[in-house]
């Protein structure tokens, strides 16, 4: 259907035959789970690229472009972060495509580099087990207004998920539902603060672009920013938690 960038659409637009449905495979606490979703139909490739390019430029992802002006593989992974797709291998898959496109094109404005900063990030985002574990014991997802109500509803998603009544894959639905909240408020810090140091800048720098990124688009932070003490004293924390999920 000239899809060319997994563009998902509602299960009723395959019921009235305008998507197409096809299976894709995720992986969810180190398991590989088919499922069948409902992918949408483009009449020529030119209408699926201005259906992604509106998507990137929405609310939920267009924080990216400021963010991170000079490297679109980074608002690529912050799009991915942020809830665009689910795969794993999204944002290097992309990197291949784009630097295989350039190549044979000859186009030369976009700089596609893939530092290892971002690869070490991505492939811990890409943990469900990490981001589950994440979303139930991070302090500032508890401490942020409506922080405890969030809280609880993860803990009733990770208990569903245990119900035998439910098919594998609704089981599996509900896992990711808790590691996207971890994935996001994680996301959003890490690969923020992976472009700063790509930059050359100092940790402190660094710590300060993550938790302005951490309080911008869907699903914000809404904790006040720290002062410079407090920045000091997240650097560290930041720095527990790499190494904490190996990343460091």
């Amino acid at each position: 259907g000239n899809n060319m960038f997994g563009i998902k659409a509602p299960m009723s637009a395959c019921k009235a035959g305008e998507g197409k449905y096809v299976g894709t495979t995720e992986v969810v606490r180190g398991e590989r789970v088919s499922r069948k979703s409902c992918f949408a139909d483009f009449t020529t490739k030119e209408e699926a690229i201005e259906k992604f390019s509106k998507f990137l430029k929405g609310k939920r992802f267009k924080d990216g472009f400021d963010l991170f002006p000079d490297s679109p593989l980074f608002v690529v992974a912050w799009a991915w972060a942020n809830g665009y797709a689910t795969a794993e291998r999204y944002v290097p898959a992309q990197a291949s495509i784009a630097r295989s496109i350039a190549k044979r094109t000859g186009i030369a404005d976009f700089n596609w580099d893939y530092p290892d900063e971002l690869k070490k990030v991505v492939k811990l985002l890409g943990d469900t087990r990490a981001m589950e574990k994440f979303a139930l014991e991070d302090y500032d997802i508890e401490a942020q207004k409506g922080g405890t109500a969030l809280r609880r509803r993860l803990k009733k998603y990770i208990q569903k998920s245990k119900n035998p009544n439910l098919s594998k894959s609704q089981q599996h639905a509900q896992l990711m539902k808790v590691a996207g909240v971890g994935k996001r408020f994680l996301g959003k810090k890490l690969i923020a603060r992976a472009y700063a140091l790509s930059q050359g800048k100092s940790p402190l720098e660094a710590q300060e672009l993550a938790e302005k990124a951490a309080r911008t688009g869907y699903g914000a932070l809404k904790l006040p920013m720290p002062r410079r003490e407090q920045l000091i004293a997240k650097t560290e924390t930041l720095k527990d938690i790499e190494e904490k999920y190996g990343l460091a």
